[in-house]
């Protein structure tokens, strides 16, 4: 019988082959959105979310909710994989601290599985970069045999895309605020319209992309509910105090327009298109169109302002969140700095103890006087 559907799970764990367990759950199940699923006939995108992550915070998850649930309805995103980089490049930043914090990969790949992440569209891939490198290539491949095309496309942070590079060569998602991004204005307010939006080198100037009113709805799934709908805003906007909703029949409703008020709020999403150059010589010289499908695409995050009982989100930082860890003499003080800010709390702080990374109650590095004696190897 022939299917115009397939679930990208399936895809996936043929590409893994015995490199997955075969119990092992790739998409977890969720009542309120269908799992991740391709379609034949039109190109489907997974968002691929790379970085360090040591260790992953609330503005980590606030970047890919936001460009999952916000993404263009043009890209057709079907699901987001996120990659945790490989112990040595991670380690190597953080060699100049005094005490530097190195999860394993591992440790960073499980602390991603947070509570506060859900709704099923999500995979943490469980190897290394090259294992990755094996498996990108691999997985469109058993898509295209199996008659459907898929595709990658990065989540990047705002201040990863510079005036002057103008050498990307794919198409990929920026998130994030005015503060970080070069691109923006500064001195213009912090819902960014598309003159305020500075052209990238070798690139056409930005567009705003008309926001579907009813595109929203159609990326909560159908089982929408009250429950759902504030996990949703805690995704978006970690740490957000949601308030107090009208009771009973009309709660529902509440929530969805407070929701949909402070997407309108974030400002809309931008678009621009890298510039067609002309290649060949003589008569063969011409203009090389296929250049163009490079896009890049803006999805401003930060709330403008306050919405009655939402709080606007400050920044946040793996540097920070490090430097809170140190600053902790007492484990009360830790959860008080981290409390809100980290995924899996409890677990990150069982980590540090293992490892060596933070001592209740006990002195730190530099922090010994004269008259305190030395320290014993």
């Amino acid at each position: 019988m022939f299917t115009t559907t397939t679930e990208l799970a399936n895809i996936i764990r043929q590409a893994m082959g015995t490199k997955l367990p075969t119990d092992a759950e790739i998409f977890i199940p969720s009542k309120y959105l269908a799992p991740p699923t391709l379609t034949r006939g039109r190109t489907n995108r997974v968002l691929v979310f790379r970085g360090a992550f040591n260790p992953p915070h609330r503005g980590h998850l606030h970047t890919l909710a936001q460009a999952y649930f916000r993404a263009p309805g043009e890209l057709n995103v079907v699901g987001a994989i996120i990659k945790v980089g490989g112990d040595d490049g991670t380690w190597s930043k953080v060699e100049g601290d005094i005490n530097p914090l190195k999860l394993t990969m591992a440790q960073r790949q499980e602390l991603w599985k947070d509570e506060k992440l859900v709704g099923g569209w999500h995979w943490v891939f469980p190897g290394d970069t090259d294992g990755w490198n094996d498996f990108t290539p691999r997985v469109k491949q058993v898509a295209k045999d199996a008659g459907y095309d898929l595709d990658m496309i990065s989540v990047l942070g705002a201040d990863h895309l510079r005036m002057s590079d103008s050498s990307w060569k794919r198409s990929f998602i920026i998130c994030g605020g005015v503060a970080r991004a070069e691109f923006i204005e500064k001195e213009t307010h912090a819902m960014a319209k598309a003159g305020d939006m500075r052209q990238i080198s070798g690139y056409e100037k930005w567009a705003e992309l008309p926001l579907d009113p009813d595109y929203l709805d159609h990326r909560l799934g159908t089982a929408v509910g009250h429950q759902w709908l504030e996990q949703t805003c805690q995704m978006l906007w970690p740490g957000a105090l949601i308030g107090e909703y009208i009771q009973g029949s009309d709660q529902e409703e509440g929530l969805l327009l407070h929701l949909k008020e402070a997407l309108r709020r974030c400002g809309p999403t931008q678009k621009c298109t890298k510039k067609p150059r002309y290649i060949g010589d003589g008569w063969n010289y011409g203009l090389d169109m296929a250049h163009t499908k490079e896009q890049i695409y803006y999805i401003p995050s930060e709330l403008v302002g306050t919405i009655r009982t939402m709080d606007v989100i400050p920044g946040e930082s793996s540097t920070a969140i490090r430097q809170a860890i140190e600053e902790a003499k007492t484990e009360e003080e830790l959860r008080a700095k981290l409390g809100g800010r980290v995924l899996k709390l409890d677990r990150l702080i069982e980590m540090l103890k293992e490892g060596g990374f933070w001592w209740p109650n006990m002195l730190k590095i530099g922090e010994l006087s004269y008259d305190q004696g030395p320290l014993v190897e």
